[in-house]
């Protein structure tokens, strides 16, 4: 009887195994973004924002659920997002603007479902979209030449939408959309939005 019940429960973790193998993958990914607010200049004495350049590095793990393209993803990001504004209630030089410039660095962890269009065997598009949990341990303003640590929520939740393309059955090209959705910079409620474009390797 004992014999019997080992061998059911070998059986079980050797199909458990195979399953996991065939449905869940794993991979990395790397990209640039830009992030500018959403909420115009002017509701902070602003006369003109502009986005900059960043980055992201993150690990992927992706669940096929059923055979019919349905999938779910989770991921662990560091982000780097930045932006600045030229601003008229900052102290400057009379011939010059104020720039108010700002920094962030995150930790995201986007939980998304999507669904993947086979083109072949190999290739395929695929769309995601989800809530994300997101920490900031590090976010400064730079106000002229001078930075500073803010007055800042650093636990966050946002939003993301990812739409690519899987070639070869391993190479991702992959463009995002996030937004935050209860990030607050002192008493202002600052609604960021980041667009990005990365590339990342499925095992």
């Amino acid at each position: 009887m004992k014999k019997t019940i080992m061998t059911i429960v070998l059986a079980l973790m050797t199909s458990m195994g195979c399953m996991a193998q065939e449905h869940v993958r794993l991979g990395v990914g790397a990209g640039i973004n830009m992030t500018s607010p959403l909420e115009k200049a002017s509701n902070f004495g602003g006369k003109e924002k502009k986005m900059l350049p960043g980055g992201e590095i993150y690990g992927v793990a992706n669940i096929k659920l059923g055979e019919d393209g349905w999938m779910a993803e989770g991921r662990l990001g560091l982000s780097m997002n930045r932006w600045k504004m030229m601003s008229s209630w900052i102290p400057a030089p009379p011939d010059k603007d104020a720039l108010s410039s700002y920094y962030s660095l995150s930790v995201k962890l986007p939980v998304m479902i999507g669904y993947k269009w086979g083109i072949s065997n190999s290739t395929g598009l695929y769309g995601l979209i989800g809530p994300s949990v997101n920490y900031s341990p590090l976010i400064e303003v730079k106000y002229t030449d001078n930075w500073e640590d803010y007055d800042v929520y650093h636990w966050w939740l946002g939003a993301n939408a990812r739409v690519g393309v899987e070639m070869g059955g391993h190479h991702r090209i992959e463009a995002m959309y996030s937004i935050n959705l209860t990030h607050r910079v002192s008493f202002e409620p600052t609604t960021q939005h980041t667009v990005g474009l990365s590339y990342g390797y499925m095992f």
